[in-house]
């Protein structure tokens, strides 16, 4: 068979074993695909906070092969899957972030096959969590030292502001 590098024509001559002559077929113009590249996505930002919109866009579009592309966004879930986008396949995605960093690409189908644009990643931040006190709840008047800990939500890397009605912070 034929191995086709570029565009080309193709016509056979058919001869008589007896003598009797030759024909030729009608040439067939081949055109060959150009080669597929997948495109380029961005995203509008680099981070973002958990439970916020982030707006990813082709910036280039897909190449090469026959056809219109098909386009199909895919992000990955918290379970590490990647899941395909159920409405939104034109050249925009918008997705909410969850508690994970984002990943997402996009592919693009036409007849001549598949390509697939470099991932995107997003860092996610967390939102802060309710930070729990603990300390002593029923002190005697005019003690001192009395102490106050954030038992959850420190790691985070929260700032706090601490604010005391009724008495007045002496370090910390």
């Amino acid at each position: 068979g034929i191995v086709p590098q570029q565009s080309f024509t193709v016509s056979v001559e058919a001869s008589s074993l007896f003598g009797c002559g030759s024909v030729f077929s009608d040439t067939v113009s081949v055109t060959v695909a150009l080669p597929m590249l997948p495109g380029v996505i961005e995203a509008e930002a680099s981070e973002i906070c958990a439970q916020e919109d982030m707006t990813f866009e082709v910036v280039e579009l897909p190449v090469g092969g026959f056809g219109q592309f098909e386009l199909q966004w895919w992000q990955q879930s918290v379970d590490g899957s990647f899941v395909a986008s159920e409405d939104e396949n034109g050249e925009t995605y918008t997705a909410t972030a969850d508690s994970i960093n984002m990943h997402v690409f996009l592919e693009a189908q036409n007849e001549c096959g598949t390509v697939i644009t470099d991932s995107i990643e997003v860092q996610v931040n967390p939102l802060p969590s309710q930070p729990s006190l603990i300390g002593d709840v029923s002190p005697c008047l005019s003690s001192t030292d009395q102490g106050y800990v954030i038992s959850s939500g420190w790691w985070l890397g929260l700032s706090y502001e601490w604010a005391v009605e009724g008495g007045e912070i002496s370090s910390g």
